[in-house]
């Protein structure tokens, strides 16, 4: 053999060495393994489930890997807390025949072993763990670690809501009050046999069921999972916590299931429930913000646009502490005011509804969701007959003349023969005509004829008592 094939080959055996050495390998010859280490088991406890038998327990550790990447052999064993693993109590070659770096057991398998050594029901083993790979005649030990087992106990196995869903909303329904509700659940069963009952129970939103709102037993007398109530029930029940008629009210629910002296509760949803409406036939405008002030019988009628449906076109100041809608103009029972959330309608609330600047306003009330709107109104002419024509950007602006109880606008303007309307805002979506020709006005009405002159005067006239009307002067 030449010189050089002599220094290349000792170079060879040179770099396996130190790489072996840089890796912290250990063995004889050739071969080597390379140490590993455990994975802690969290808390070092193991609880078997008794509803839970065929789930899987996996154990692990890091790899010991070899120095030419050849296969690896694991063992894992379980011994006495002073044992030194020469007669482990268990010796099993992990997943995959001895080549994964886990080992599974399932519940019941852990159990039977525990039962065979004679412990009982929910008692502890407290034990030491280690693995051994192997590499041909190379053995590497992990350093052991602590574990401790622990046997069935009986037990109620979790479960959860379905329906209502969280965070959904469940209208009562007024016209179908001996309609059902069907609210249901997970079934669930008990470790070692038994019947399982079950209890509905609701809170207030964020509340710890200490003391329920309402608590209900399921049907068939408990044993089934759902719990059927009518729309009557349920508003009855709402009607007797105080939630006003037409409000809503949020609600935490869950279920508590027991048997063989135990109790599981089940994780918890958020529902929103409505009770049953029925929508007034008539409102009206009171407060000090307004030409009424705060005096029931001469409060602002509104038009009714719809069933539970209701308008007002009013001029409005920021002054004067807000405005309510009544029912009646007899007195304030049962008054609406602004709820907390935007656009939210409230009976009997405290709070007052409000504008944040003097104007003329739409005041708009939907009894059907109890949502109301406030919008402020510009009111223009637009038209042929009008200076800009049909122009949808130049609208010819009304003046208001101002105060509370004043419902009219007017312009002074050059007319020409043609057509016009009267809109609000620059948009179509509010705006007025004349179908009968008679000075009289309809939402989304007919164009108005006109006739040519100059410094014509056009007046609008917004009054909820006496109708809409409008008037042009020559």
């Amino acid at each position: 053999m030449s010189f050089k094939n002599i220094l290349i080959k000792t170079l060879a055996i040179l770099l396996i060495a130190s790489a072996c050495e840089q890796e912290e390998f250990t063995g004889t010859g050739l071969e080597s393994l390379r140490e590993f280490t455990l994975t802690p088991v969290p808390g070092a406890r193991i609880n078997l489930s008794s509803v839970d038998r065929q789930g899987e327990l996996v154990i692990s550790w890091s790899q010991a890997r070899s120095g030419f990447d050849s296969p690896v052999t694991y063992t894992w064993m379980l011994d006495e807390p002073n044992g030194d693993f020469s007669d482990p109590l268990i010796s099993s070659l992990s997943d995959n025949d001895g080549s994964a770096t886990t080992i599974t057991f399932t519940n019941e398998q852990l159990d039977d072993f525990l039962e065979g050594r004679g412990l009982d029901i929910g008692e502890e083993l407290e034990a030491v763990w280690t693995v051994s790979a192997t590499n041909g005649d190379i053995i590497q030990v992990a350093d052991s670690a602590v574990i401790t087992l622990r046997r069935y106990v009986n037990a109620i196995a979790p479960f959860s809501p379905i329906t209502p869903e969280n965070q959904s909303t469940v209208n009562l329904d007024i016209d179908n009050p001996t309609a059902e509700i069907i609210i249901d659940w997970d079934s669930t069963f008990i470790g070692f046999g038994g019947e399982v009952s079950y209890t509905w129970l609701a809170d207030e939103e964020g509340g710890d069921f200490t003391d329920p709102l309402l608590e209900y037993v399921s049907d068939n007398g408990g044993i089934d999972h759902q719990l059927t109530v009518t729309n009557q029930a349920l508003e009855d029940a709402l009607a007797t916590l105080g939630v006003a008629e037409g409000q809503a009210t949020t609600i935490d629910w869950k279920v508590i299931a027991t048997g063989a002296g135990l109790e599981m509760s089940s994780s918890i949803f958020t529902v929103t429930i409505k009770r049953f409406f029925t929508p007034p036939t008539a409102i009206f405008l009171v407060g000090g913000s307004t030409s009424a002030g705060w005096n029931p019988p001469t409060s602002i009628p509104f038009v009714q646009t719809g069933e539970g449906m209701f308008e007002i076109y009013a001029y409005i100041e920021v002054d004067g502490d807000g405005f309510k809608i009544l029912e009646s103009q007899d007195g304030y029972d049962g008054d609406w005011g602004a709820g907390s959330d935007a656009g939210q309608l409230v009976q009997e609330g405290e709070v007052n509804f409000e504008v944040s600047e003097n104007g003329f306003y739409r005041l708009s009330v939907n009894y059907n969701d109890l949502t109301y709107s406030l919008d402020r109104f510009q009111w223009a002419i637009i038209g042929s007959a009008t200076p800009n024509g049909w122009d949808e950007s130049a609208d010819t602006d009304m003046t208001f003349n101002g105060g509370k109880g004043d419902y009219s606008w007017t312009v002074t303007t050059n007319l020409t023969d043609g057509d016009m309307k009267f809109r609000a805002n620059d948009s179509w979506e509010v705006n007025f005509g004349d179908d009968g020709n008679d000075g009289s006005l309809e939402i989304n009405g007919a164009n108005i004829p006109v006739s040519s002159g100059n410094d014509v005067t056009i007046t609008l006239t917004l009054d909820p008592v006496n109708g809409y009307a409008y008037s042009i002067t020559m």
